[in-house]
């Protein structure tokens, strides 16, 4: 067993807050009792990705602008579970649809990851959704336009040479999505 210590807060205080996200500052006291003054901790929504293969065996993906980047991305479809989502599974099901017009039939989940240990608590769990087809077009939100792109499962592990795909947890998201994959003979 460890013997790291929890750090102690000795105050909290919101410098934001809005329906998506909350930043946090704390004043802690480290286990050999130094203080830290400003401990920014981020609190958002735990979040769901989705790698669709749809029953051509393609696999979906979403081109994005990201804005705190300044730049365009190639994912996987995701995004946060809302207050008014029944779970996570509903929440895949919803972003994958608006974001790209697919829905799927089988869903397993293939892991959960914290986004952001040392700053932040939020979990994105991915999920494989499998004999996915386009049902509609993508309904777009204000701030999420996206293009939809498909490649072959054949072609996954070359996404980890595209200079787009560069989000960590899309990454992560690709080495599970590919472990499954391997296990189901979609290759």
């Amino acid at each position: 067993m460890s013997e790291i210590k929890p750090w102690k807060i000795l105050q909290s205080d919101y410098v934001v807050e809005n329906e998506k996200y909350r930043l946090r500052k704390d004043i802690c006291q480290v286990p050999d009792g130094t203080i830290i003054q400003d401990y920014f901790v981020r609190e958002e929504p735990d979040a769901v990705i989705m790698c669709c293969v749809t029953k051509d065996n393609n696999v979906v993906l979403v081109r994005q602008y990201r804005h705190g980047l300044g730049a365009t991305t190639l994912e996987f479809p995701g995004g946060y579970i809302s207050r008014h989502d029944i779970n996570a599974v509903e929440a895949m099901r919803r972003e994958l649809m608006e974001e790209t017009g697919f829905s799927v039939d089988r869903v397993e989940p293939l892991g959960t990851f914290i986004l952001a240990p040392s700053t932040a608590a939020a979990k994105v769990t991915v999920y494989l959704g499998t004999d996915g087809e386009r049902i509609t077009a993508p309904q777009y939100i204000p701030d999420e336009h996206t293009e939809v792109e498909l490649v072959t499962v054949a072609a996954l592990p070359e996404l980890l040479k595209n200079p787009d795909f560069v989000s960590m947890v899309h990454v992560a998201a690709l080495s599970l999505a590919l472990s499954a994959l391997g296990g189901h003979d979609k290759q």
